[in-house]
């Protein structure tokens, strides 16, 4: 099963959402840090919570955010990712959410700023896909799947795409993102033709 976000563009055939009989899941970590949690910290009271309700306590896992460059406990991008649908994890990640949602201890504590209540659905996906997928049949997608155009300005190196031909499916808050980056024909006229793109 592959899941885009509303905001997400694709440009060029995502292979790697193709699983495979090796492959249980494809992720992207996240963009930047945000509600995660540091590797190097122990567990804040909201990751706590998060990690009781899909059941664990820690662990040993990390990833690194793209733009900012931290060492997180697993925390993934949820704008588009792939999984294995016999594993049921979008149905036990309804579940976990729904209990975290209703607990009122929970939300009007760790969970009562903006932030921390956007991003749970993320939050607990990424537990869920930590705990229930086989280090050896995961994939960690590279940053041109779910590449964000709305931080294009800010990312430096290799990290930072030089056209709109170099991304795979491209994350984007409004239409103004899409003109972040120039395209190489023939995309330029497909952008021009079929919706904003840029200029």
């Amino acid at each position: 099963m592959v899941w885009l976000g509303p905001g997400c563009l694709v440009f060029r055939p995502p292979e790697l959402f193709v699983l495979g009989s090796g492959c249980d899941a494809a992720f992207r970590p996240v963009h930047i840090a945000n509600v995660g949690s540091l590797r190097s910290a122990p567990l804040d009271d909201y990751w706590t919570h998060v990690y009781a309700a899909v059941g664990v306590r820690d662990n040993r896992g990390s990833v690194e955010s793209l733009l900012d460059g931290q060492r997180l406990r697993p925390y993934y991008n949820t704008h588009c990712f792939a999984v294995n649908p016999g594993l049921g994890l979008m149905n036990e990640w309804l579940g976990c959410f729904r209990l975290l949602v209703t607990d009122e201890a929970f939300q009007s504590g760790p969970c009562r700023d903006d932030l921390h209540r956007i991003f749970l659905h993320q939050a607990v996906l990424s537990a869920l896909v930590n705990k229930s997928v086989d280090p050896g049949r995961f994939r960690i997608l590279p940053p041109e799947y779910s590449y964000p155009l709305h931080f294009h300005d800010k990312l430096t190196g290799a990290r930072r795409a030089r056209t709109m031909n170099d991304i795979t499916v491209a994350a984007y808050e409004d239409d103004s993102d899409l003109a972040a980056l120039p395209a190489d024909e023939p995309m330029r006229s497909w952008l021009t033709r079929y919706g904003p793109g840029p200029a």
